[in-house]
């Protein structure tokens, strides 16, 4: 018999189950046919799987295991916070400027005013509107869906030339078949009278 723990949003299915299984993936067939719902739940979320303390990725799940608990820990994931922090220092910073006053120096030396309170207020002001443009904006996706030696290149007037460094060239004998890869090219500006 193996333990097969559920933690995070799955513990709503029960926390610890004991099944005869030899592989993750028979743990988690045994817990979508016996458990309504289970399957939706893990279909729509993220999770990380551990066999004993070692994490498992998808090729080991098939794998047979010795006699180690099962545990499936969800993998946080949520709305964008990357501008929460930079918020709540601005406004922190804009209660401290207006609390102290606008024209009043915080830390002088030697006569010198280092930051004043009108500082405080715009520095406060422009990490929260930062923060704010960070929860507001987008982040850039980086996965493309095609792969860089399969991306189409339009340099070079013919719209399938590949041009990344790297790429193998034909090398043809007698009659050529196949297409062609462009090696270097130029473009010559000359004026014509």
């Amino acid at each position: 018999m193996r333990k097969v723990y559920l933690k995070g949003n799955l513990a709503k299915f029960g926390n610890e189950f004991n099944f005869e299984v030899n592989s993750v993936s028979e743990a988690v067939r045994a817990l979508a046919t016996q458990i309504k719902g289970f399957r939706q739940a893990l279909v729509q979320g993220e999770y990380k799987v551990f066999v004993g303390d070692e994490l498992v990725d998808e090729t080991e799940c098939f794998l047979h295991l010795d006699n180690q608990n099962i545990t499936i820990l969800p993998v946080p994931v949520g709305s964008k916070n990357g501008g929460i922090f930079k918020i709540i220092l601005g406004v922190a910073l804009l209660g401290i400027g207006f609390m102290v006053g606008a024209s009043t120096a915080i830390l002088s030396i030697g006569g010198t005013i280092l930051i004043s309170g009108g500082t405080l207020i715009t520095l406060g002001a422009g990490l929260a509107l930062a923060g704010l443009g960070m929860l507001l904006s987008p982040t850039p996706s980086t996965d493309s869906q095609e792969s860089v030696a399969t991306r189409q290149s339009y340099m070079f007037r013919s719209p399938v030339n590949l041009t990344e460094e790297g790429n193998a060239l034909p090398l043809a004998y007698g009659r050529a078949w196949c297409g062609s890869l462009v090696l270097s090219a130029g473009i010559d500006i000359e004026e014509v009278e």
